[in-house]
């Protein structure tokens, strides 16, 4: 809460692997009857309910993400790839790159 009122045009998101989270996690249950991408987006749903409810002053500078497969196989990916496939510009593909040189 601190962090997003002391910095109002910052955006806060998560990262969660879908594979770990623990059985008691919200709505996975339900997630869970689900297939494919569905599945992620109704999980991904579902945190942001919870954090409008938690923190409302948020507002829409909260994006929830699970990642459905192995986080480590973005450490590996090309950044111009990347910005393609989720519509970003091209300095956020370069600084993917450089952050994967640096590992």
């Amino acid at each position: 809460r601190r962090v997003h009122a002391e910095h109002p045009t910052w955006l806060i998101t998560t990262v969660f692997d879908y594979y770990r989270l623990p059985k008691s996690w919200p709505g996975l249950a339900d997630a869970k009857a689900r297939t494919g991408p569905a599945a992620i987006d109704f999980l991904e749903a579902a945190i942001q309910s919870a954090v409008a409810v938690a923190i409302p002053s948020l507002g829409g500078r909260f994006i929830p993400y699970i990642q459905r497969h192995e986080f480590e196989a973005l450490l590996f990916a090309d950044g111009s790839t990347v910005v393609s496939a989720i519509g970003a510009d091209a300095k956020a593909g370069a600084a993917i790159d450089r952050t994967r040189e640096q590992c």
